[in-house]
């Protein structure tokens, strides 16, 4: 397959409308879409969305202030956080996920940090065959059990956790 033309830019509010309706498949309700952008106004992360003619096909949160887990806290630090790398299925194999991540290590390397990372389920070997391919490797903590609270589009409140493990690009 080839690789797609895509445009990646942080989320603007004028663009929240097509997000929520476009992105409304993947993890919790269009509400997440809204909470980034009030967190991306306060500089605390970049909610980074990948378009295709026009199209929200897939993004990628950014945070700053890194990944906050406490098996991760003495192994890493001062190294941002990819989170919710997300590809809409048709999409898959087109490049998508791997423009995200360029440019999610391009606004890193502007901030002046030297590493980026990002948490892979240990069962999601499509992720992970893709971050080892861009450079991206274990940082030596081991598997961790990441649970985190969502709300689904009926407003029901979920609990959802995985064993990860952590992988660590330096730039």
């Amino acid at each position: 397959m080839g690789t797609l033309a895509v445009e990646i830019r942080p989320l603007i509010e004028d663009e929240l409308g097509i997000v929520e309706r476009l992105l409304n498949f993947d993890w919790g309700n269009p509400q997440k879409h809204e909470k980034r952008l009030e967190m991306q106004e306060r500089d605390e992360l970049v909610y980074l969305i990948a378009w295709v003619e026009g199209q929200a096909v897939g993004h990628a949160v950014l945070e700053w202030a890194g990944k906050v887990h406490a098996a991760l806290a003495y192994k890493i630090m001062n190294c941002p956080n990819i989170d919710d790398l997300f590809v809409h299925p048709e999409h898959w194999s087109k490049g998508v996920g791997s423009q995200l991540l360029d440019r999610a290590q391009n606004m890193v390397v502007r901030r002046g940090y030297r590493c980026v990372g990002i948490g892979v389920a240990v069962d999601n070997h499509r992720a992970r065959t893709l971050y080892n391919r861009l450079g991206y490797s274990e940082v030596g903590v081991g598997e961790y059990v990441d649970r985190w609270q969502y709300t689904e589009k009926d407003g029901r409140q979920v609990w959802h956790q995985e064993s990860c493990n952590y992988l660590v690009k330096s730039l």
